[in-house]
């Protein structure tokens, strides 16, 4: 009765009781069955790896994730993590939660192979002739054709990286000192900086 006058009371004032919808921020936990996950794989579905995009089906060793809220892996289970062509997607804030959870899920000194367009190159590549309508063509070029949003520098990712507790190393594309991490690229064209992330 009381709570039913409160409710009145309340709405009478223009206030409105809703109930809380159940928080998105803790997905139901899943073992998963491989030591190494993709993240962003689109359609590039790597063997004896766990791929995970926000594609709605793929093969048996593929999951739906949104890797801009938190992941539904455990802590500290992960061996090796890859990312090719993802981080550029999402905007920088929506960037720093998925390195925490890439981060948070890699055991201790788990690694996270990270590859991406890298701001200085494609200053240089689409930003060189400093005016309007050249600027105009590198925004299409460089974000709307592509669907990009934010490009990390070198310099940026370090920061960011060391913020979280990884320790970053530059590699070249293609090699790895883990086998794991070899060869797994997919682009060679020049535009991305390959980094590893070790996670301390």
């Amino acid at each position: 009765m009381l709570k039913r006058t409160l409710i009145r009371a309340l709405k009478y004032f223009g206030y409105e009781i809703q109930r809380r919808p159940k928080s998105q921020n803790a997905p139901k936990e899943v073992i998963p069955a491989f030591e190494q996950i993709q993240y962003g794989c689109g359609r590039n579905y790597l063997t004896g790896w766990l791929n995970t995009d926000i594609i709605s089906t793929g093969p048996e060793n593929y999951m739906y994730v949104d890797l801009t809220n938190r992941h539904p892996f455990p802590d500290n289970f992960f061996r090796f993590a890859f990312s090719e062509d993802f981080i550029e997607h999402i905007d920088q804030a929506s960037s720093l939660l998925f390195l925490e959870e890439a981060h948070r899920t890699l055991r201790k000194g788990g690694v996270l192979r990270l590859t991406f367009p890298v701001l200085d190159v494609v200053l240089t590549k689409h930003f060189s002739s400093i005016d309007f309508k050249s600027f105009l063509r590198g925004k299409e070029e460089a974000f709307d054709s592509f669907g990009h949003i934010h490009f990390y520098s070198q310099d940026s990712l370090a920061l960011v990286a060391n913020h979280i507790g990884f320790d970053m190393k530059i590699v070249e594309c293609g090699k790895s000192e883990y086998s794991k991490l070899e060869g797994i690229n997919t682009r060679t064209d020049g535009v991305n900086l390959h980094v590893e992330l070790t996670k301390r």
